[in-house]
């Protein structure tokens, strides 16, 4: 019973993990563009130098 156990418990982790993969794939892409944004108040200090 134990081992039967432990694989109902495991089957639903590899599905979570599958679906967490596939998420992932598609949320890396969404959060460069948000590190982008942040360069961006850099340039203001540009005008400010010259």
């Amino acid at each position: 019973p134990g081992t039967i156990n432990t694989g109902v418990v495991l089957t639903p982790l590899i599905v979570s993990l599958n679906v967490v993969l596939r998420t992932s794939h598609m949320n890396p892409p969404k959060l460069p563009p948000r590190r982008d944004p942040p360069p961006v108040p850099p340039r203001p200090d540009n005008h400010s130098n010259p």
